[in-house]
């Protein structure tokens, strides 16, 4: 059965109504990356989390209706809603590039893949592009299956770690190649994408550096941090959007 405005529809209608669980889901793996992640492993981050607007889902479902690739092979609102990875969706940005396949080795320890499995860790860095990004698809393991989010149970999120700098490239690659209306990004647009690209991998260089030169400091004077996990702990901010 091929995909119809109908089965769109009743997608989103349903999603609507199962967005306050989606949003759970978000939160609580958003609090797991932060205290069992990052501060546990001291590492230099800041994890922001999301439950998919649905306005959002309708535009990106819309897409799918037009194209034959999948309008051919997701017949039911079922395999649609699962098609979509990001409904609950969690950011971990390292401050260092060098963090992010550490941060996805954790993940895959403390989370759990669909059925039960090993978490599914795909690195996505683009060939002849600056995209750089590691996707995990992850569930809640059983022990956090009790009380208020036993309802989450086999529910999907995706953690997208990059480092900080790599994630404004590709927020804004992202915005000009697949939000307009107007079509492709223009030869100037490109020249400039690549630009910043080549400025962002120097800045995560010098990111490198200077954190070098800051923990050489402290280890001949007054330490940095008053605990281990101040800087990848205060101030991170928690959203939804």
């Amino acid at each position: 059965m091929p995909l119809t405005e109908t089965i769109v529809r009743s997608a989103v209608e349903r999603y609507r109504r199962e967005y306050d669980r989606y949003l759970k889901l978000a939160r609580r793996v958003d609090e797991i990356c932060r205290a069992e992640v990052v501060e546990a492993n001291a590492i230099r981050a800041q994890v922001t989390f999301r439950a998919k607007d649905p306005k959002r889902l309708e535009g990106k479902l819309a897409k799918y209706l037009h194209d034959p690739s999948w309008s051919a092979r997701i017949g039911s609102v079922e395999e649609l809603l699962d098609h979509v990875s990001d409904l609950a969706a969690v950011r971990v940005a390292t401050y260092e590039e060098k963090d992010r396949a550490r941060v996805a080795e954790v993940i895959g320890r403390v989370f759990v893949g669909r059925g039960g499995g090993a978490v599914d860790i795909e690195v996505k860095d683009a060939e002849g592009r600056f995209y750089r990004a590691t996707h995990c698809g992850v569930c809640l393991p059983a022990r956090e299956l009790a009380g208020a989010y036993e309802n989450l149970a086999g529910l999907n999120c995706e953690i997208q770690v990059s480092s900080m700098l790599a994630h404004v490239w590709n927020e804004i690659e992202h915005d000009l190649r697949y939000k307009p209306q107007s079509g492709e990004p223009t030869e100037r647009e490109n020249e400039l994408l690549t630009a910043l690209a080549q400025l962002l991998s120097a800045g995560d260089i010098v990111i490198k550096h200077l954190l070098e030169e800051a923990e050489k400091r402290s280890r001949e004077g007054v330490p940095l941090f008053v605990d281990v996990s101040d800087d990848v702990s205060e101030g991170l901010p928690r959203r939804a959007a």
